[in-house]
């Protein structure tokens, strides 16, 4: 039987995960130190060594059914059905390395360190301020050690975000600039199913971001991929942020109805009035029974 190929990239899971009892695990690595007056919450942004004992640690093993693993202060890890092939420990505790300056949070590992999983594992940090313009900060998969910002989207009090791969991590001010890092799996469709990822370092596969020049065109931002089908694109500079005249909605005319998807108006509809700066639109809706005017985010609307 003759064999299509499908390439699919997995940047979002809509699996359920059942949730894991990590208490016993947690008995295993029972800090030395009393945590009876401890307060695990809220976060802090410094290193407190027996804070990080008592609050920041935990361990629960999972298998390809996933599950949840939470600290005392709320670190959270969900892995969803399928991210990993068979049994494995999870961890996270607080690294006694020191964060950057303007960080928000501790440096937080997490493991297996350098694992990559096949769908996107969710990450929730507890923040100890949620003003200004905050991203996640992620070591590289190539070993160096070296942090990227990958974005995530504050919840409360708390920074979620979804990684394919586990290293370390901090939340700091956001630098403007984005990397890219995902996982490509291979599926052929035949009498049997097979999944696997490729090997993406071959010539002959193109790794790259396009991103609007302004002028109607794109500019290629090359990336680089691994032998594990783990591939990243580092340094994407936000375009808001640049002079640029750009159309943050090309498909969106002045005119047009659309609805809000996202944020406090979600389900909302309204007529765009105009385009305003920094990707902003300005909609006319009927509100309590009277018209208003709102500015929403580019991304969180589409045609109606």
């Amino acid at each position: 039987m003759q064999r299509a190929l499908v390439v699919c990239l997995f940047v979002a899971s809509g699996c359920s995960t059942p949730s894991i009892d990590v208490a016993s695990e947690r008995a295993a690595i029972k800090p030395a130190t009393s945590c009876e007056h401890v307060q695990c919450k809220p976060r802090h942004d410094d290193h407190d060594p027996k804070r990080a004992a008592c609050c920041v640690q935990a361990s629960a093993t999972i298998d390809a059914s996933g599950g949840i693993v939470t600290t005392g202060d709320g670190t959270t890890v969900e892995v969803p059905l399928g991210a990993v092939a068979g049994t494995t420990t999870i961890t996270i505790h607080e690294s006694e390395t020191p964060a950057p300056k303007g960080a928000v949070t501790p440096i937080i590992s997490f493991g297996p360190d350098g694992i990559v999983f096949a769908h996107p594992v969710k990450v929730t940090i507890p923040l100890a301020r949620t003003t200004g313009h905050l991203t996640t900060f992620w070591t590289s998969h190539d070993g160096s050690g070296r942090f990227v910002p990958v974005g995530g989207t504050v919840v409360g009090d708390n920074m979620v975000v979804e990684v394919t791969h586990f290293s370390e991590g901090y939340v700091a001010e956001d630098p403007g600039v984005r990397s890219v890092s995902a996982t490509a799996l291979v599926t052929y469709v035949s009498d049997a199913t097979e999944i696997f990822k490729p090997d993406l370092t071959a010539p002959t596969i193109r790794i790259e971001a396009l991103i609007p020049d302004g002028s109607g065109g794109y500019t290629s931002i090359q990336g680089t991929g691994s032998t594990d089908g783990h591939f990243e694109i580092d340094g994407i500079r936000r375009l808001v942020q640049t002079d640029l005249q750009f159309d943050p909605c090309p498909l969106i005319h002045e005119g047009m109805m659309v609805e809000v998807v996202h944020g406090p108006l979600k389900g909302v509809v309204g007529r765009l009035l105009r385009k305003g700066s920094h990707a902003r639109l300005i909609l006319a809706v009927d509100l309590i029974g009277q018209a208003v005017s709102v500015e929403v985010d580019a991304a969180d609307v589409k045609p109606y």
